[in-house]
């Protein structure tokens, strides 16, 4: 190719380029991530924290990331506190997980504990049928004027029949159902043909606020489908 042809290919290009800058408004199109803030403010003593940031009491922190951005911001209270809850674009008690596709303001507060609490005598069997929901109340005895919303205390149940599986009892928190002094779980039995005959093993009840942590033991029973039983 002579040197007229290669100074034309080249005039050609540029007028190529020109055009398609002309189309988008004249100017190279802005290929950067947007960029959104999300920024927290902590009431009382505690910190929240997601992957590797921390933002703790005293002064607002406001973070910056890419548009679209998945999160999970979780609360740990000061030793003596308590996590109280979330508010703004957060809510609940528990993790509260995000995704950014604006400016977003999260608060979360914390708040000291006064007094203790101690659990109520638990039955010492509760049988959950295959199939079937039961309900256990576990009773709060509140010393020193320990005062907190129920969403604010964390529970597990554990033990040998309890689990995801198919032949053990699952359990979930109701802070819904529950009040002050008085919390509920929900127990759901194993699928019924999994159970053929009576058996029980040990099971501990652990309830927490804050720092507080209290358990108790009993035992857990599942009981073969009598009648419906969820089929």
């Amino acid at each position: 190719m002579g040197k007229a042809a290669h100074a034309f290919a080249r005039w050609s290009l540029l007028a190529l380029g020109a055009g398609l800058l002309a189309g988008c408004g004249g100017g190279l199109p802005n290929l950067l991530p947007q960029k959104v803030s999300l920024t927290l403010e902590l009431e009382g003593n505690g910190a929240v924290v997601a992957d590797s940031r921390a933002c703790r009491s005293g002064t607002p922190c406001t973070w910056e990331f890419p548009k679209g951005t998945s999160l999970t911001l979780t609360a740990l209270p000061d030793e003596g506190h308590y996590f109280a809850g979330w508010s703004e674009a957060c809510s609940g008690f528990g993790a509260c997980a995000l995704v950014l596709h604006e400016d977003a303001r999260v608060k979360a507060s914390f708040a000291p504990i006064v007094g203790d609490f101690q659990l109520g005598e638990l039955p010492s069997l509760v049988v959950v049928p295959a199939g079937a929901k039961t309900e256990l109340a576990v009773e709060l005895v509140l010393v020193g004027g320990l005062s907190a919303p129920p969403g604010a205390y964390a529970v597990e149940l554990s033990g040998r029949l309890v689990g995801t599986g198919v032949d053990q009892v699952q359990y979930r928190f109701l802070p819904e159902r529950s009040q002050e002094g008085r919390l509920v779980l929900e127990l759901q039995g194993p699928e019924p043909g999994e159970v053929w005959t009576y058996f029980s093993a040990p099971a501990e009840l652990t309830v927490a606020l804050g720092s507080l942590r209290r358990t108790a033991s009993f035992h857990l029973g599942v009981a073969p489908c009598v009648a419906g039983c969820g089929r």
